[in-house]
């Protein structure tokens, strides 16, 4: 994992004490389960070039794609339309 994907999942890997006051949004996206990190309700994982794959597929990395991902309330700044079409289609099939 590199350090886009460090940055993000290593902040759900830590967890917090008042999730209510963190930026993470523990409701939707990116959860620790038993069996490993979760996407809703599909397996998630970062590859060593910071690529997230989800239930096997592959998303190329940006900073926007993760803040969509992760973030409760994402930095505008930070993404593109593009990176919310992919934001879209990561959620398709809940």
């Amino acid at each position: 994992m590199g350090p886009l994907g460090q940055k993000y999942v290593e902040t759900i890997l830590r967890g917090t004490r008042d999730k209510k006051k963190s930026d993470v949004d523990y409701m939707y996206d990116v959860y620790l389960h038993k069996d490993g990190l979760m996407f809703c309700n599909k397996r998630f994982d970062v590859d060593d070039a910071d690529n997230i794959i989800i239930n096997g597929v592959r998303y190329v990395d940006t900073p926007g794609l993760y803040e969509l991902i992760f973030k409760r309330i994402p930095n505008d700044l930070l993404y593109t339309e593009g990176d919310m079409s992919t934001s879209t289609s990561t959620r398709a099939y809940w």
